[in-house]
């Protein structure tokens, strides 16, 4: 049997006269009245509603100081709520329309951006939350006592059911959605559905494709929906020109030199900076999903794997690839193979990767023998007199070589050939190791995280060195080769800020892949050693 929506309500409100208050008001068994009639019962109820009116990010925020000359140390903002004495208003909305009934009830927050209603008497469980912040408006000072006059700024919303959900959280993600959901609600949609339905559109417009549940459950434990409430915030307050991909301009951003950079052994992975860097690094995957989706890449599927696009934000332009589910920097996978060598002088296993380039094959170590070492050191040798450059083992193991620049030419020429683009065009390729197997890596030092943070101070001494760090090496690359005085495969020397992480987008000064024609007595250059299979 079917009924209209009008029929329903009817059939409703006449059992409830009839006094069968349990009773079945739909075709399926056990519905209650209320859910059968969208809620459409009269009669009135008190609730008791509680909340916080604020945010909860990752510790992404820039780390702040009591005062500039306060000794404590920097301390990591993530929670911004509501200032006491904000107004949190609610607002019945009637059962079917949703429409406001003209009933209200009025709360202020504490110093903890919380409300609390012991007590709601209501005719309908439907409810639209929302919030004024107050802020000072202005400072009378021609008292002794200087008054203060406060005003009002819409801050948050929320649309909820009482009889589903006494504690909400009203943030930036109810506050997009509120608005949403109504308008489903409007076109037909049950409340439950709208609800859904305006999370996933939400979320789908910032390239997220997760379920990380309610919008109204944001609280302090950090979860995806935090990373997306850091996302809105920032395009909401300062614009997307915040995404520049100038290096730590924000530490919101577009970044190779985060996302394929790795921390160096200082930085305790535990300590409130490594946190900072394992946030930032999270965050900077929430910005790439975020510009997919503004280049209308749509969802990364299982059948779009490995599939990629080049997408762009305000600065630049990006190599993007569908990974497990997820649009990553990175490029399309090349033919390769993977394997390991057991170093018999101490027992240490290497990754290693195998390239057959039609009649040149290449086995490479597939991470550092050594991260730093000096050419003496790496060669075993003073001077190249008498040693046979095309095979000298080195610090090697038993054999691998030191390699030389020939070795490093055929490897990019070949790659590059893959990939469509020339020799000095396909170095980024090198840093995506699902894509390449290579493996390599820049390094992120305490002192790089610990300026992000702060930003440059250009008087100040202790960190304008650190900032050059910051910019130009932790994603810097030198490899000592055999048949040059110093290192001469060299990546990303000088950072271009508008250089983004696209094999067409390298730019001159960034590289140097060729002899410089030092004098090879003066052996004092320093580079990691990557050994190659003689």
């Amino acid at each position: 049997m079917n009924y209209s929506k009008m029929n329903m309500q009817f059939i409703c409100r006449m059992t409830m006269l009839l006094a069968f208050m349990f009773a079945a008001c739909s075709e399926n068994a056990g519905t209650s009245i209320d859910e059968a009639c969208g809620g459409c019962t009269e009669e009135t109820r008190g609730y008791a509603l509680a909340g916080r009116v604020g945010d909860v990010y990752p510790k992404l925020l820039d780390a702040v100081k009591k005062s500039e000359t306060s000794s404590e140390p920097w301390t990591f903002e993530n929670k911004v709520f509501a200032k006491e004495g904000s107004i949190v208003s609610v607002y019945e909305l009637d059962a079917s329309t949703f429409a406001e009934t003209g009933v209200v009830f009025v709360d202020t927050v504490d110093g903890d951006g919380r409300f609390a209603f012991d007590s709601l008497s209501l005719n309908s469980p439907y409810v639209l939350i929302t919030s004024q912040e107050r802020y000072v408006s202005s400072i009378n000072r021609d008292s002794e006592e200087p008054d203060t006059v406060y005003a009002y700024k819409e801050a948050r919303k929320a649309v909820v059911d009482l009889r589903k959900r006494s504690e909400v959280s009203m943030n930036l993600l109810t506050n997009a959605k509120a608005p949403l959901m109504l308008n489903y609600f409007a076109e037909g949609k049950s409340f439950e559905e709208a609800s859904q339905l305006a999370e996933h559109t939400i979320l789908a417009n910032y390239g997220v494709y997760e379920d990380f549940g309610p919008f109204e459950e944001l609280n302090e434990n950090v979860t995806g929906l935090s990373y997306v409430a850091n996302l809105m915030n920032v395009l909401e307050h300062l614009g997307p020109l915040v995404f520049l991909n100038v290096p730590y301009d924000s530490v919101i951003h577009i970044g190779a030199r985060v996302i394929f950079a790795t921390p160096d052994k200082d930085v305790d992975l535990d300590s409130e900076l490594g946190q900072f860097y394992l946030s930032d690094l999270e965050m900077s995957r929430y910005v790439v999903g975020y510009f997919a989706s503004q280049n209308g890449l749509g969802q990364c599927t299982e059948s779009r794997e490995d599939e990629t696009h080049t997408i762009t934000d305000y600065m630049g332009s990006y190599s993007v690839v569908c990974r497990s589910g997820k649009w990553v920097l990175g490029f399309s996978k090349i033919d390769y193979t993977s394997g390991t060598v057991t170093d018999d002088r101490d027992g240490k296993t290497y990754k290693t990767v195998t390239y057959n380039w039609g009649n040149v094959s290449q086995t490479w170590m597939a991470e550092n023998f050594l991260d730093t070492a000096r050419w003496t050191v790496a060669m075993g040798a003073e001077n190249i007199s008498g040693l046979d450059l095309n095979h000298h083992q080195g610090v090697c193991p038993e054999g691998w070589r030191i390699p030389t620049l020939n070795d490093w030419h055929v490897l990019l020429q070949n790659m590059g050939a893959q990939y469509g683009v020339a020799y000095d065009k396909v170095v980024p390729a090198l840093y995506d190791e699902t894509a390449t197997g290579f493996g390599v890596h820049g390094y992120i030092s305490a002192a790089d995280i610990e300026v992000a943070i702060k930003g440059y101070v250009p008087n100040d001494d202790e960190y304008a060195h650190v900032y050059v760090n910051a910019i130009i090496g932790s994603f810097r690359n030198a490899f000592i080769v055999a048949d040059a005085s110093m290192p001469s495969i060299e990546f990303f020397i000088y950072y271009e800020i508008l250089h983004g992480f696209d094999l067409n987008m390298m730019q001159d000064g960034e590289h140097r892949l060729d002899y410089d024609g030092a004098d090879y007595n003066l052996l004092k250059g320093y580079g990691a050693v990557r050994c190659i299979k003689d």
